[in-house]
């Protein structure tokens, strides 16, 4: 396999699909409670659901519903989970990506998104990281059936409809991150599947790609390791802490790096110097006093949360949640947590989605989750109805 004419700078273009899906012996069922959207899966041998939440708000700012429960709640849910994954088939579409390939023209590469690794779509898109990970200590035997269907599944239908199409940029897995997914787990529940795809894809003239847009300075070996031929917005300094430098050093020539960098900002003719200049300042901030206060302490069982206060560039007191595990001492290594749009919705900070990241907390980690405008009680009625 070679890469050429690959690393060119064209804008990745990830909307063409090769296949499209069907369950068998799988009835959907939508239904609404409120806003609420559920959806049961019902299959012979039991029934899953998932339930997505809508609000005003969320509508208001064009933000897509929140999924606040996923399909994995009991042990007996990975027994409906297997079912439905035996039962699903693949199925080409070829001509339809062969248009999209047509209409995207000179303008780009496309970059064909086929879905992710077995462990990876377990964790994210059936248990959630937190439950998932406790499954895996409390029901090791139930994951492991589970994935090594997906495996299977994934080895002789998916692989070979995705080979045997006209895409040749190939992206299957996606936002692994350090802490998410960290090394030892990335050795023994992702690199294995990874390297046989990886073995299998060249022989059809195919670059598996990985879409890098998470923290991955402590899993840049495994990238290598699992046979990735590329990387496509990928996320470095000062957004995350790994540097370009450290992946080139890591993958040397072995890896493309498809950069998460505006392009067009790096042809001569894209924008002027007093436009690039309005860009630049985009990323420039007022070194001021903070002025930083502790306004509130609150203790927990595994946990000691602080509030904090502190002056903003633009006159206004901003603040950030900080979260202290009470089982570790310091000094400490600390995450950021940004948080997604259900943070709209949160009046105060105990209704705040805590499963996303207590389990940082738990490992020895302090939390930090920034208190944005028009979250928690820093109200802005730019966020409301009028």
């Amino acid at each position: 396999m070679t890469t050429e004419g690959v690393s060119r700078a064209d804008t990745a273009a990830r909307e063409g699909r090769v296949f499209t899906t069907r369950c068998r012996n799988v009835e959907t069922v939508v239904r609404r409670d409120g806003m609420n959207t559920i959806t049961d899966y019902v299959t012979p041998v039991g029934t899953v659901s998932t339930v997505h939440k809508r609000t005003a708000r969320l509508d208001h700012a064009g933000i897509a519903p929140l999924e606040v429960k996923k399909r994995i709640q009991r042990p007996e849910d990975y027994d409906v989970m297997t079912y439905i994954v035996e039962n699903t088939e693949y199925f080409p579409c070829y001509e339809e990506y062969e248009a999209y390939e047509r209409e995207i023209g000179d303008d780009g590469y496309p970059l064909v998104a086929t879905g992710d690794g077995p462990f990876h779509t377990f964790l994210a898109d059936y248990a959630g990281y937190e439950k998932g990970y406790m499954d895996l200590a409390d029901y090791p035997q139930k994951v492991e059936r589970l994935t090594e269907t997906m495996t299977q599944k994934h080895r002789e239908e998916l692989w070979p409809v995705v080979a045997n199409s006209p895409a040749r940029l190939i992206l299957h897995g996606g936002h692994y991150d350090t802490q998410i997914t960290p090394s030892p787990m990335f050795k023994t529940h992702i690199t294995p599947y990874f390297q046989e795809m990886s073995a299998f894809m060249p022989r059809h003239d195919k670059i598996l790609v990985h879409h890098a847009d998470a923290a991955s300075s402590g899993i840049l070996d495994d990238f290598k390791d699992a046979g990735y031929d590329m990387v496509e917005c990928f996320t470095t300094a000062p957004l995350v802490r790994c540097t370009l430098k450290e992946a080139r050093e890591a993958w040397g020539t072995d890896m493309i790096i498809w950069g998460g960098i505006p392009s067009i900002l790096l042809e001569d003719d894209a924008v002027s110097d007093e436009e690039f200049k309005i860009y630049r300042r985009m990323y420039a901030y007022d070194s001021l006093p903070l002025n930083a206060k502790v306004v509130a302490v609150d203790k927990f069982e595994h946990w000691t949360r602080e509030r904090i206060e502190f002056d903003l560039p633009y006159g206004e007191r901003g603040g950030a949640y900080l979260y202290i595990p009470n089982q570790s001492e310091a000094p400490f290594d600390a995450v950021i947590y940004w948080g997604g749009s259900g943070l709209l919705e949160a009046q105060s900070v105990d209704e705040a989605y805590l499963e996303a990241f207590n389990f940082i907390i738990r490992s020895g980690r302090v939390v930090a989750s920034p208190i944005f405008k028009g979250t928690f009680d820093r109200d802005d009625a730019a966020f409301r109805r009028t």
